[in-house]
């Protein structure tokens, strides 16, 4: 099988030779990422749940984001776990994994920016009714 410039075993960087400590750290992180991709999951099923108790599809959003969020995690919880195990393309699964991250956070901060934008919004249509029943 021919390999690419790009293909990062082609430049011999496949494997990084981290620490004992380092492993450890990167273990532990795969670890976390797997109990945080097990309760986005466990919530997208119990939101699905409701929705269909409740014959009420408004959580739909909802449900696609935990899911979404929890095959991201589960992702990236394989890659750095491929990292600390394997001695075989690190460099790759390194650069999976924080692209997972980087998903996870970037639906995060669009989350985040919305609901201050919505914040913003109610206080100032409460301002702008409040100084209108002043004059």
């Amino acid at each position: 099988m021919a390999t690419s410039e790009t293909d990062p075993a082609s430049r011999g960087l496949s494997r990084i030779p981290f620490t004992a400590a380092a492993e450890s750290q990167i273990s532990a992180l795969a670890w976390w990422l797997n109990l945080f991709a097990a309760f986005a999951a466990f919530s997208a099923v119990a939101n699905t749940i409701s929705m269909v108790t409740s014959k009420n599809a408004t959580n739909i959003g909802t449900v696609i984001l935990e899911v979404l969020i929890a095959i991201w995690s589960f992702q990236a919880a394989r890659a750095f776990r491929d990292v600390a195990k394997t001695d075989t393309a690190d460099q790759a699964n390194l650069v999976t994994g924080f692209r997972k991250i980087r998903l996870i956070f970037l639906v995060q901060s669009i989350l985040i920016l919305l609901m201050l934008a919505l914040i913003f919004t109610v206080l100032l249509i409460g301002l702008i009714a409040s100084l209108s029943m002043h004059r």
